[in-house]
């Protein structure tokens, strides 16, 4: 039994052990009302990864370890699918990326009715880097929202509550102020480092302007 568990690759202890901690946490929750929906979560959760961990190291039809990368495959279902991109992991290159590992200051901003980008997805990205984190909620969508300037005051923002819990929840603690985010943006580079270069000259470089901006293009109709 001691040798069998030792010949389990890493990640899978692992796995059983988070799934055991998930398990763990759902019959706490389920022991009041208040916290009952998050012990049911928690619970699918540990059961999702115990399924999954089961189904890819017991069933070989399921997987295969694949040579190149060494990683558990799943096949023929999923055919070059790592399973860290089943588990929902961003990789490139054959390397799988960790935000958190990303400690730089982050200002991260989202917009209100953004259908891109939706505001809930940018929120819980915040919680994924390594350093701090500052979140920003500007009003109107995907396009207004960012290409907001301070004149004239067309929308609001939120801001300066910790990006901890839900967006909903967020809102509620957060301060809404009226007008453009980007001045907030500018007193945040300025708190991570004053010092200022002079402003680019455009036309300055290796090409010349050819006309003012936004340039006759945008103009043009078929």
């Amino acid at each position: 039994m001691l040798e069998a568990a030792h010949a389990q690759p890493a990640w899978v202890l692992l796995a059983y052990l988070i799934a055991g901690v998930c398990f763990i946490l759902a019959l706490r929750g389920l022991s009041n009302p208040e916290s009952s929906r998050r012990g049911n979560r928690l619970g699918m959760l540990g059961m999702a990864i115990a399924v999954l961990t089961t189904l890819v190291t017991h069933i070989p039809e399921l997987s295969y370890v694949s040579a190149e990368s060494k990683e558990i495959q799943l096949f023929p279902f999923f055919d070059g699918v790592t399973l860290l991109e089943i588990l929902g992991a961003m990789v490139i290159g054959g390397e799988a990326l960790d935000l958190g590992k990303v400690t730089i200051p982050i200002y991260n901003l989202a917009t209100r009715e953004d259908h891109i980008a939706p505001a809930k997805s940018v929120f819980l990205g915040s919680k994924f880097f390594g350093g701090p984190v500052k979140f920003v909620l500007a009003g109107s969508g995907h396009i207004a929202g960012v290409v907001n300037p301070p004149e004239p005051v067309k929308y609001s923002y939120w801001s300066d509550a910790p990006a901890l819990g839900n967006l909903e929840s967020w809102i509620e603690k957060a301060e809404q102020r009226p007008g453009s985010w980007w001045p907030d943006w500018a007193q945040w580079l300025k708190d991570q480092d004053p010092a200022e270069v002079p402003a680019r000259q455009p036309g300055g470089g290796k090409f010349e302007p050819i006309e003012d901006a936004p340039g006759s293009y945008v103009k043009v109709q078929d």
